[in-house]
């Protein structure tokens, strides 16, 4: 029993970030600043990188910064989202 009641907390303590990162990408492809630069283009896939995500699309790739907001209570921290249009990958038009 002493093994799952270490679980369980590991557990508690890895969902937040977890869910933390589920409100950001959700947030990102809903936004329609993503939809501004990328345009129809399928979203390929999102890394993490420091200070925010990459959005890789088919021919373009975005960099959203995230900055935090400040917070005086507990729960997911509120933040705002910063979209930067890289150079398109002119090989693939």
């Amino acid at each position: 029993m002493q093994a799952e009641n270490i679980y369980s907390e590991y557990q508690v303590r890895l969902l937040p970030p977890w869910y933390q990162e589920q409100q950001e990408r959700a947030a990102i492809i809903n936004d329609p600043r993503l939809r501004e630069l990328i345009g129809n283009e399928h979203v390929l896939e999102i890394q993490n990188i420091e200070g925010g995500y990459l959005v890789l699309a088919e021919h373009a790739t975005v960099q959203v910064k995230v900055h935090y907001l400040p917070s005086d209570c507990c729960g997911p921290a509120k933040f705002e989202l910063e979209f930067i249009l890289e150079e398109a990958d002119a090989s693939q038009s």
